[in-house]
């Protein structure tokens, strides 16, 4: 077993901090900005629901990197570069039929994320080119963006660019902080500059309104998505230098995570109340704070957007056969996807909805019910080859940010069921509205068919 475990043990590759800035990095940004608009429909509530979904988010991110450990452990050529870690985790649990969805989630998922981006990156670029009237359409907004991020999407594994990661955990920092001390100065403004902002009702601010079922499900959709990551966690753990580390990142991005997200949601939701929009930055006034944080924000966007969408890339490339190294079949392949985002973002422009729809289904899913039923049949399957780690019913409670030996417990049984059974129920009633809303005669026009109007 000594050799076993030494062989988990690469000679290089990320270390303790880097992955875990990449796993912060990855899911800090794009998330938070919709945080306060959800505790709209929650209340206070959301506090609690972003604490329950930070700490499950890190016990379920655990799990996973505990079965990718098991993968190892078993099967030696898990032990080099794989470019699917998270369908080959779903295939040894679930055989072809978990493979299969957890692919077509996977996707959906990271390319939906992608999607988010696209727009949302777009949405920066022209609030800031307007302060200063240089005014372009949306659309054409968008397809610049697209043009810009096909290059570093060209890179490899997480392992290529792990200075992406840091930058974007940085920038979004700073960004929630700026936006956390300037919303209150806004506020108690004499002049009132809330009310130049455009469809801001300012007769709202400060008022809150009663919590209700639509209200919940969209809170619970978008919370889901701001810790939307684990599609990424086999990625970046099998690009680790120690893989059986990869627990403690995990704890302490979420950690982390939580220390942004609260206060940004209470800070929105406490002092502009019903009046928040969508996109927080959006409920800023306008002025050089507003472009800082749009700034740093776009930093943040951009070096995270090749990230996420390695993922799936990486796994479409190894079914089409296109070579790890660099050649001209990866750039053509990743070059195609980034403009089939493109047109995806183009056909659907509205931030919150996408988020909602993918939050709700894929990231639920990913999140909530695979990794610990992947988790537990694993571990169940100990039994099936005497040359295996024996892993067997126990009550030894030992931290798993200790001890990375794996066993499960009759409480340990009991929340992985939990867990699933809240990301099932969560996850349909949220998909439910998100598609409602997209249903809804107050969505956005495709901007294709805006711009030729």
């Amino acid at each position: 077993m000594v050799e076993v475990e030494d062989k988990l043990i690469k000679e290089d590759g990320l270390g303790l901090l880097t992955a875990t800035f990449f796993l912060a990095g990855t899911m800090a940004g794009s998330g938070v900005l919709a945080l306060p608009m959800a505790m709209v429909g929650t209340g206070p509530a959301e506090l609690a629901m972003l604490v329950f979904f930070a700490a499950t988010s890190a016990f379920v991110g655990i799990k996973l990197g505990q079965c990718w450990v098991i993968l190892e452990e078993r099967y030696p050529e898990y032990r080099g570069q794989v470019r699917d870690p998270y369908p080959s985790i779903a295939e040894k649990a679930a055989g072809k039929i978990g493979r299969f969805a957890a692919i077509t989630c996977i996707n959906l998922c990271l390319y939906g994320a992608g999607c988010v981006f696209i727009v949302l990156i777009a949405s920066f670029i022209k609030n800031i080119f307007d302060e200063y009237n240089l005014e372009l359409n949306f659309g054409i907004w968008m397809v610049i963006v697209a043009a810009v991020m096909i290059p570093p999407c060209w890179l490899g594994t997480p392992n290529d660019f792990w200075p992406l990661a840091i930058g974007a955990l940085i920038t979004t920092v700073v960004a929630c902080v700026l936006v956390m001390v300037r919303l209150p100065m806004d506020v108690v403004d004499p002049d009132h500059c809330l009310k130049e902002i455009p469809d801001l009702n300012t007769t709202l601010i400060g008022e809150h309104s009663t919590p209700n079922f639509l209200g919940i499900a969209r809170a619970f959709s978008t919370t889901m998505f701001a810790f939307a990551g684990a599609p990424n966690f086999p990625t970046i753990q099998s690009d680790m230098k120690d893989r059986r580390q990869f627990s403690i990142c995990v704890s302490i991005a979420m950690g982390v995570l939580l220390c942004i997200y609260a206060p940004m949601a209470a800070v929105g939701y406490f002092e502009l109340g019903d009046a928040v929009k969508g996109n927080i930055v959006d409920s800023m006034c306008n002025g050089n704070v507003k472009i800082a944080v749009e700034c740093l924000l776009l930093a943040h966007l951009i070096s995270a957007f090749p990230i996420v969408v390695n993922p799936p890339n990486q796994f479409i490339e190894g079914v089409l056969g296109i070579p790890k190294n660099f050649t001209w079949k990866r750039v053509v392949f990743r070059s195609f996807v980034i403009v089939g985002l493109l047109f995806i973002a183009e056909s659907l422009p509205d931030f919150g909805s996408i988020l909602d729809l993918v939050g709700g289904s894929t990231v639920t899913l990913l999140t909530f019910v695979f990794p610990p039923f992947f988790y537990m049949r694993l571990v169940d399957m100990s039994n099936q080859s005497s040359d295996w780690e024996q892993r067997k019913a126990s009550i030894d409670d030992c931290s798993p940010l200790l001890n990375h030996k794996i066993t499960i417990s009759l409480k340990e049984r009991l929340f992985c069921w939990f867990v699933i059974t809240v990301g099932i129920v969560g996850g349909v009633c949220s998909t439910g509205v998100a598609v409602y809303s997209i249903a809804d005669s107050n969505f956005k026009m495709p901007c294709y068919i805006e711009t030729c109007r």
